[in-house]
């Protein structure tokens, strides 16, 4: 049995190979419909405006050919969708789809038959333009509790000019500086960072990163005596006693302005608003100018009575 399987093996072979080739003569000369999702261009975007929304980025439509001709699209090249901006406005657009979007392989036979899916995209645009922003260096932590910036950071160039979409760029005022690390001691610190914008996907700047310069002392500190207190708000008909009527505050910061502080420099507040008639320990909040940091108060809390 197994002989006569094999006998004349080779002619066998030849003869599926023949009947083989035949079937698929005759299956993909037929015709056929087959769906695809196709990748979508969006060319031609009008000048002085930006693509803020794109629509999908793939379509299903439907090519009709042959079976050969739809398989030749597999070593061909894929079709893709075209879409035409030019007419485009400012805002949002509905732009139709149609066979004549498809873009079929030069050589091939088949022919585009139509969308599924969507039958419409919508693009939104939006104008194009640009403006000088100042930037801020971003410090990556507090400096070390014995180093104090002295003065402020210096930023060069410090302004860059930002691009993009009218409706992202108009709101900003400023732009920070990817956060500096702070060095370990006293010196001058020169850093070349990275400018950063509020989204990487519609907006530019150029430059695209700037110079941080910025000297580090030792921080002194200071305690400044009879440091006046203000009472904030108001009780009606009440008279209002506090003890003590002032305090002393030790700051911290740059030696030199550390000896130019004045005790009027200091505001320090003690809030009564809303407060019924008794007797109160009432914190105080204290406010200084850029620069200093607060250490301590004494008293920490005033002895207030409302009568």
């Amino acid at each position: 049995m197994f002989r006569e399987i094999f006998k004349n093996l080779e002619m066998k072979i030849v003869a599926l190979i023949l009947a083989l080739m035949l079937w698929f003569h005759v299956t993909t000369e037929r015709d056929y419909t087959e769906q695809l999702s196709l990748p979508v261009h969006y060319l031609n975007t009008p000048r002085g405006l930006v693509l803020l929304e794109e629509g999908p980025s793939r379509v299903i439509a439907a090519i009709t050919g042959k079976g050969k001709e739809l398989v030749k699209l597999h070593f061909l090249g894929r079709p893709y969708v075209s879409l035409d901006l030019r007419q485009a406005r400012v805002g949002r657009n509905a732009l139709s789809l149609s066979s004549e979007n498809i873009v079929l392989p030069p050589r091939s036979l088949a022919q585009a038959s139509g969308f599924l899916s969507p039958r419409e995209v919508e693009v939104e645009f939006d104008s194009l333009v640009s403006k000088k922003v100042g930037v801020v260096a971003r410090m990556a932590s507090e400096p070390r509790g014995d180093l104090v910036l002295a003065g402020f950071f210096k930023v060069s160039p410090a302004q860059v000019r930002l691009t993009g979409p009218r409706s992202l760029v108009r709101p900003v005022k400023f732009l920070e500086t990817e956060p500096v690390d702070l060095p370990e001691k006293e010196g001058t610190l020169r850093r070349n960072v990275r400018v950063v914008l509020p989204t990487e996907r519609h907006l530019s700047c150029d430059p695209q990163t700037v110079w941080v310069e910025g000297r580090f002392v030792q921080a002194g500190s200071r305690k400044i005596e009879d440091v006046p207190l203000r009472i904030e708000g108001h009780v009606p008909t009440a008279r209002i006693r506090v003890n003590p009527t002032s305090l002393a505050v030790t700051v911290s910061g740059v030696p030199a302005r550390l000896a130019q502080l004045t005790a009027e420099e200091v505001e320090v507040t003690l809030a009564i608003e809303g407060l019924a008639k008794g007797v109160y320990e009432l914190p105080p909040k204290v406010k200084l100018p850029p620069g200093i940091s607060l250490v301590g108060i004494d008293p920490r809390a005033f002895s207030v009575e409302i009568k």
